[in-house]
């Protein structure tokens, strides 16, 4: 009985202390579990080392004083490896509940976190911010990073290759749990390199280009600001936009935001006069020449009429320039003849594709060769910017700055230079070709009529307060009718400023327009007193 009693409280202590150790290492087990599977392991079992990429950039599009017109737009974040020292302060900055993972990501704007072993800051970038210039020149990256269009598409390889990219390097246990001991580091390889590319383009010209196109009523149109010595196109923008940070959205507008309309032909009408008058000067017309308008001129079997049916009697070069008198044109356009007037428009840049780079190319638009015109009619439509004829706002805003410089042409550029990993420039882009088109005292007379049409002729609502200026408008039939069966009407206006020393042609287009007067002038007017401001301003500074 005795030994019995003993041998069954042997097994009872046996199987306690075998349920003590079994509990024993059960919490053993628990505890290593439990650290193995916290954020941080505190233990380096088959410890290696992470790398996470942070954040990436793309190499600069600058404007032509260096501003960047991408990668301006910058988020302050920080990583932070959480401990049970750090834990309740990173509580606090994010708040939230429970922090499940050993590597805490803080994407918001942030301040004064102070850096630590476990700490770092560092920054992201947006490529094109929430207000975006240029975006039909700068182009836009899918979501690999690829250029689509645009100088994107054009320099991909040299943006691609000027960027960088930023890491977070830390140790992990072998199921990829960070390790507390030596802490995380933030480097980047090339992440700061001002590499990249440098436009024409003024980022404060643009921005006031922009602006007044998208504030006036025009919807499908163009704008763009030429250097009249240099030929470089400080501001160009198309409506409407898309928005490169999503370009998803636009893909059903029926305005077809993709065309960039400052480098498409339309109809011109009457902005070509001026060719007209400086061909006829050129080729000897006296300046004093007048012609009596009935308000309409037939030739060729074919009736031309004064817009409105106006007619203006005896007029020359300066009130048919105020009044934009179609027969005064025609007149003196028949006088010239075809290819004097072909030759002359030739000089002036139209029917010449403008090739900035391979992927953006303003279109050559349409001059008639002039063995092609076989009839006054022809020639007579030409006169006064119709028939055949087609430009860009581009090849218009070049014609005009001939003009406003005197009677010279250069070829319009949009490429300055490129910068290297040090920010020096390199690899400049050119056209130090003039080619002479009129001579001085043709500009000064054509010059003269455009002024004293911004005084009381038909440019008067495109008058800026702040700088003298001279200028002309038209609104050019398109032969397209709307779903009312009213004729679509292209409408413009091209000038420069300021009147005596000139330093910028513009020119303002609306695909869709009514009058030229009314919607084009107004939009001139805004972009001459903006940037007369601007420049007003850097005196001051």
């Amino acid at each position: 009985m005795i030994v019995n009693k003993i041998k069954s409280v042997t097994i009872r202590r046996a199987e306690a202390l075998f349920l003590a150790i079994v509990l024993m290492l059960a919490s053993c087990l628990v505890k290593i579990l439990s650290i193995q599977n916290s954020p941080i392991a505190y233990e380096a079992v088959d410890q290696s080392e992470k790398t996470v990429k942070l954040s990436e950039t793309r190499g600069y599009i600058y404007d032509r004083n260096g501003l960047p017109l991408v990668n301006c737009e910058k988020k302050n974040s920080a990583v932070i490896l959480v401990t049970p020292e750090n834990k309740e302060f990173v509580l606090k900055l994010t708040g939230e509940d429970n922090i499940n993972n050993g590597i805490c990501m803080i994407t918001d704007s942030i301040q004064d976190i102070p850096e630590s072993k476990y700490t770092k800051s560092y920054y992201t970038v947006s490529r094109y911010g929430e207000n975006p210039l240029c975006s039909h020149i700068i182009g836009y990256v899918n979501s690999d990073g690829i250029g689509i269009c645009g100088i994107e598409k054009a320099f991909d390889k040299i943006l691609n290759d000027a960027g960088g990219e930023l890491f977070l390097k830390y140790n992990a246990s072998a199921q990829g749990n960070a390790l507390a001991g030596s802490g995380i580091e933030v480097s980047g390889e090339n992440f700061d390199s001002p590499a990249g590319i440098v436009l024409t383009i003024d980022k404060s010209i643009q921005r006031i280009t922009e602006e007044a196109l998208l504030k006036s009523e025009i919807r499908c149109g163009a704008a763009v600001v030429i250097n009249t010595s240099t030929f470089e196109i400080e501001a160009i923008c198309s409506i409407p936009c898309y928005d490169p940070n999503n370009v998803a959205v636009s893909l059903s507008d029926e305005n077809l935001p993709f065309i960039n309309r400052a480098f498409s032909a339309f109809p011109v009408g009457s902005v070509f006069k001026p060719v007209v008058a400086a061909a006829a000067l050129e080729n000897g017309m006296n300046v004093s020449h007048q012609t009596e308008c009935k308000g309409y001129i037939e030739t060729g079997g074919n009736i031309f009429r004064c817009y409105n049916f106006n007619v203006h009697g005896k007029v020359d070069i300066n009130l048919a320039v105020e009044k934009s008198c179609n027969c005064f044109f025609i007149e003196t356009g028949l006088a010239v003849g075809a290819e004097n007037l072909i030759k002359t428009a030739e000089k002036f840049g139209f029917g010449k594709e403008n090739r900035f780079c391979s992927t953006l190319v303003g279109e050559g638009g349409n001059l008639p060769h002039f063995k092609s015109i076989t009839s006054d009619s022809q020639l007579a439509n030409l006169c006064f910017g119709q028939g055949e004829l087609l430009a860009t706002p581009v090849q218009i805003a070049a014609a005009y700055a001939v003009f406003a410089n005197g009677g010279k042409y250069k070829t319009p550029v949009l490429l300055k230079a490129l910068i290297n990993d040090d920010g020096e420039e390199y690899a400049y882009y050119k056209n130090d070709e003039e080619e002479a088109v009129i001579n001085r005292r043709t500009a000064g007379i054509i010059n003269t009529c455009l002024y004293n049409n911004m005084l009381n002729g038909t440019g008067i609502n495109g008058a800026p307060y702040n700088t003298a200026s001279a200028g002309k408008t038209a609104t050019a039939q398109t032969g397209r009718y709307d779903d009312s069966g009213n004729e679509i009407l292209c409408t413009w206006f091209a000038g420069f400023f300021p009147f005596e020393e000139p330093l910028y042609a513009v020119v303002v287009m609306n695909e869709k327009g009514s009058t030229a007067s009314e919607d084009c002038a107004p939009v001139f007017k805004k972009i001459a007193e903006g940037i007369t401001e601007y420049l007003n301003g850097q005196k001051g500074s």
